[in-house]
């Protein structure tokens, strides 16, 4: 599996499509579909994909599912008893309706349709288009939020619905959902967990990130490269889109062709060994099935898409209570020539005359450097809450 994010703006779903092409094109069979709650699969095809899903090509098939959809389908009893309980309050029909629209909804159907997806046995790779990397970063760490509140929740609820569901029945002369809704919390503990041991799976799941050659877009890029690290996932590559192409030869663009090659060069190094693929500005809008596949054979060549570069993260996150670890692949290299400092949100680490910034999660901004040391290959460094006195 292979999910795309980046900043808004930056081609993520064109990378996908293309990508999900190209793939079919040398003969695997594939299906693409849209994490993202703004789908935009259909212009970039230029055809509807809709919920059910088309197929788009030979070999490729394409979704954009619908959540509103979906919730109602798979959350019948809650949603009934929330718009019974709105319907007795005052509240409009299509009032109650929108109240049915769970927080979160979105995220939790994204997640239920890429773990459907991922298990289906006819398919050799599937292709996600997530959204914008702030929204993606919920999606992906969406697993472990969402099964802590249901662990907490499960064991509260349970007594509420036998002893005060039957007052609170009587009150608003509703039936609730009682056991039933209990266990539909435990069997999307039970999905969410099933997806979240697929996402972090380095052999099975990779992200590649979109990024393009200005600084405040690379300055996301790497952000997101540790966030999805903190939450298990690897970091396949990153992909910077609408580079200035070779041909242009104007004087004019020269200062904005060194700054990007400034950008890449910093993204290169600030992700390594996670590899960085330069992609040219299209001459013209990319848009339908033949217009993907030059694209996509424009950004891989004749290389395989579905190759990975690594089987495992660049970036590993452990924490025990007020401590934290992050361990670093960084290769053979003499630890008398490494050192570690921090400014700010950023972590330096300075490998002879290279230098790597890490952007830290914000839950070590309080925390300090206490340890640095090298095994096999790797970094590992030490974080520790600083004590207020």
């Amino acid at each position: 599996m292979l999910l795309f994010t980046g900043k808004g703006g930056v081609g993520k779903s064109t990378i996908a499509a293309a990508t999900a092409v190209r793939a079919a094109e040398l003969g695997l069979r594939v299906h693409l579909v849209s994490a993202d709650a703004a789908h935009s699969l259909g212009d970039v095809f230029g055809m509807a994909i809709g919920d059910a899903g088309v197929e788009v090509c030979d070999g490729l098939t394409a979704s954009e599912p619908d959540s509103r959809v979906r919730l109602e389908a798979g959350w019948d009893t809650i949603r009934t008893t929330v718009a019974a309980i709105a319907g007795q309050s005052g509240i409009s029909a299509i009032q109650a309706g929108e109240l049915t629209v769970i927080p979160g909804a979105d995220e939790l159907i994204a997640l239920s349709v890429i773990g459907e997806v991922a298990d289906r046995t006819d398919l050799d790779l599937v292709v996600v288009d997530c959204a914008p990397t702030a929204e993606t970063i919920r999606l992906l760490s969406a697993p472990q939020v969402i099964n802590w509140w249901i662990d907490r929740l499960t064991p509260l609820a349970a007594p509420w619905a036998g002893v005060v569901g039957p007052m609170l029945e009587q009150a608003v002369g509703v039936e609730l959902p009682k056991t039933r809704a209990l266990d539909d919390l435990r069997r999307l503990s039970d999905r969410l967990s099933a997806t979240q041991k697929l996402l972090t799976d380095p052999v099975r799941t990779g992200v590649r990130l979109v990024s393009a050659p200005n600084p405040v877009v690379v300055a996301e890029t790497r952000r997101a490269h540790s966030y999805l690290s903190l939450f298990g996932l690897r970091v396949d590559a990153a992909i910077v889109n609408r580079l200035l192409p070779e041909a242009v030869a104007d004087p004019f663009f020269e200062r904005w062709r060194k700054v990007e090659a400034e950008q890449v060069e910093r993204l290169s190094t600030d992700l390594a060994p996670v590899p960085v693929w330069p992609v040219e500005l299209a001459g013209s809008e990319i848009v339908g099935v033949e217009a993907l596949a030059t694209f996509g054979r424009s950004i891989y060549g004749a290389e395989d898409p579905t190759a990975r570069s690594t089987t495992y993260p660049s970036l590993v996150w452990a924490s025990d209570g007020d401590r934290a670890t992050l361990t670093m692949a960084i290769g053979a290299v003499d630890g008398s020539s490494i050192d570690v400092g921090r400014h700010g949100g950023e972590l330096i680490i300075t490998i002879g005359p290279h230098r790597r910034m890490v952007a830290l999660p914000d839950s070590l901004l309080a925390h300090d450097v206490a340890t640095a040391s090298l095994e096999q290959g790797s970094l590992n460094i030490g974080f520790e809450l600083v004590q207020k006195v």
